[in-house]
C-alpha cells in the first residue's frame, strides 16, 4: 500500500491518467486504487505515462539497487 500522502499531487495525477483518468474528478476517483498498488507498479505506471515505455521496471530495480547500495555502504 502507498502512502499517497508523501506523493505529489502531480505524480497521483499522471498515475491516473495512465490508467485512464481524462479529468479531476476520475484521478481522485482512482485514488483508492493507486493506495492499493506497489510502489513498483505505481512507479511503472508514471514512467509508461511520461512515455518510458517498458523501461519503469528496469529503472525501479536499478533505483532500489543504487538505495541499498547505498544503505549498506559503512562510511569511514
Amino acid at each position: 500500500m502507498l502512502d499517497l500522502s508523501k506523493l505529489s499531487d502531480e505524480a497521483i495525477r499522471d498515475i491516473a491518467y495512465n490508467l485512464g483518468a481524462e479529468n479531476e474528478q476520475e484521478v481522485d476517483d482512482c485514488r483508492a486504487e493507486i493506495a492499493g498498488m506497489t510502489p513498483r507498479r505505481a512507479f511503472v505506471c508514471y514512467c509508461t505515462w511520461h512515455g518510458l515505455l517498458g523501461y519503469g521496471g528496469p529503472l525501479f530495480d536499478l533505483v532500489t539497487a543504487l538505495q541499498e547500495s547505498e544503505a549498506a555502504h559503512v562510511r569511514p
